[in-house]
């Protein structure tokens, strides 16, 4: 169908601009947005190009803020196809044979760690940051949207934006959410999780989860919202200011003990 079908069917791009628009004035309330992005090449078919995940962040009197988030790790053959964008002959058989889809469905990794600012009190904005679905996963990715380069924190949450309806067993939320709370505890911020099957809620910046909307441990489906008052956390962890250092000088020692080690256990027998 036409884009101008869509819009005429109450559906589309601009349709949806305009209902989000239309729920943050009704509410009064900011609001952050994943959707799919892309650049039109045909005036009149929905053919889009150089595809990304994002996200938007709407102010609470319905303006859209300039800049988004594109997401910038993206999951192997769920969002790109490793290896094989060089081989035309490999990914059509992919595409064909082994994809569930028959289209080129890779999106393009983001480049920047986009920080929204929410307006607060005069001069004291919110600063965001958004790492989407499993982004959370990668410690380091995280830690660079928290902080910058000098070691001083950049945002003062981070909202995870996350579609876990791929899963149907009731394993992998409770993982999801565990992951999350790592990243908050070593970034000490606090993180509020918006999931489309569940488990949806906060953690604060030590770790403590809730409250939460959830799985019942029979069901990925959760309805309902989750309200909480976020504390922000003026501290800087360790892992914030110097990342994987520690963790580097940890395992060269441990290298050189066990090297030297084995080289004491040989003279012995020389």
């Amino acid at each position: 169908a036409s884009l101008a079908q869509q819009e005429n069917g109450g559906y589309g791009p601009n349709a949806y601009h305009r209902q989000i628009q239309a729920l943050a004035r009704e509410l009064n309330r900011p609001m952050l947005v994943g959707a799919p992005a892309g650049e039109r090449w045909n005036g009149t078919a929905a053919i889009f190009e150089h595809r990304a995940n994002v996200v938007h962040l709407y102010y609470a009197d319905g303006v859209q803020a300039p800049q988004r988030y594109d997401k910038i790790h993206l999951v192997p053959f769920g969002e790109y196809l490793p290896g094989i964008d060089a081989l035309p002959l490999l990914k059509s058989m992919f595409l064909r044979y082994i994809s569930p889809y028959e289209v080129d469905y890779s999106l393009v990794p983001g480049r920047t760690r986009t920080v929204f600012e929410i307006r607060g009190e005069p001069g004291h904005p919110t600063r965001i940051a958004t790492p989407i679905c499993y982004e959370d996963v990668d410690a380091a990715l995280v830690r660079s949207m928290v902080y910058a380069d000098g070691g001083s924190k950049r945002v003062d949450m981070l909202v995870n934006l996350t579609n876990s309806a791929w899963y149907p067993g009731i394993a992998q939320q409770p993982q999801h959410l565990q992951i999350a709370t790592l990243r908050s505890i070593e970034n000490r911020v606090p993180t509020a999780r918006s999931v489309n099957s569940g488990i949806s809620g906060f953690i604060d910046s030590i770790g403590r989860v809730g409250p939460v909307r959830g799985t019942d441990r029979r069901s990925v489906d959760a309805t309902g919202w989750a309200a909480a008052v976020v504390h922000y956390d003026s501290r800087r962890s360790i892992f914030g200011q110097v990342g994987r250092v520690p963790i580097m000088a940890m395992a060269v020692a441990t290298a050189l003990l066990i090297v030297g080690g084995w080289f004491r256990n040989k003279r012995q027998y020389w």
